[in-house]
């Protein structure tokens, strides 16, 4: 069986501008990173971020779902 390790980062940044269409306003996102790592070294990336007010999905659900 192969060795595996999983990380989730949930991380907060400032935009540079704010965001328009779907997004319009926003100057902030919230999203959430997931690494998986094999003991050989392998690692695979992931993320979550959606977008509020255009997604009907949540930062907590999506995190939880990853």
């Amino acid at each position: 069986m192969t060795e595996l390790h999983a990380q989730i980062d949930v991380l907060e940044g400032e935009l540079p501008a704010a965001l328009v269409g779907g997004g319009a306003g926003l100057s902030k996102r919230t999203f959430t990173v997931l690494r998986l790592m094999r003991g050989d070294g392998t690692t695979g990336l992931g993320e979550a971020s959606p977008l509020p007010g255009y997604s009907p999905d949540v930062i907590e659900e999506v995190t939880n779902e990853l």
